[in-house]
């Protein structure tokens, strides 16, 4: 029986902290690149370096908007003054990155947008619909401006 952990694509990397003039401390660390289904399409060779670029830079959009499942909800400090009602706040950054996702779904298409919003919640396209996703990707990268 073969290890899992053995299997899986990962980097090594090793950092040497100083901790004062005469001694210091190496940390070796794995990190495992088949975190995300986008890194374990690209690990299978089921997307392009170009199309994972892609996919990485939408799932960090994702991310940042806060529509990623969370374990707890949100704690956020709830200041209260009586000049809230006249003063209108800038967005929060979270709302920016909401609508720019939202707004990248929206201009993919409706053929593309329900693809590359699946695939952000981890769903698997499936033989039948992976050109489509591949395909979906490319426009992404194409509107990017991403080398080929």
């Amino acid at each position: 029986m073969t290890d899992a952990w053995a299997t899986r694509p990962s980097t090594v990397v090793t950092q040497k902290q100083v901790i004062s003039a005469t001694r210091s401390v190496t940390i070796t660390r794995t990190i495992y690149t088949d975190t995300t289904l986008i890194d374990r399409m690209h690990a299978r060779g089921q997307l392009s370096e170009r199309q994972h670029r892609a996919g990485c830079r939408l799932y960090g959009l994702w991310l940042a908007s806060g529509l990623a499942p969370r374990v707890t909800a949100r704690h956020d400090v709830v200041e209260e003054s009586e000049d809230d009602a006249d003063t209108i706040d800038a967005p929060e950054p979270r709302e920016d990155a909401r609508t720019a996702y939202r707004r990248t779904l929206r201009h993919a298409g409706p053929l593309f947008g329900p693809m590359l919003d699946a695939l952000m919640h981890g769903q698997y396209p499936g033989v039948q619909r992976l050109a489509t996703c591949q395909s979906a990707l490319d426009f992404l990268a194409d509107g990017w401006g991403l080398e080929k």
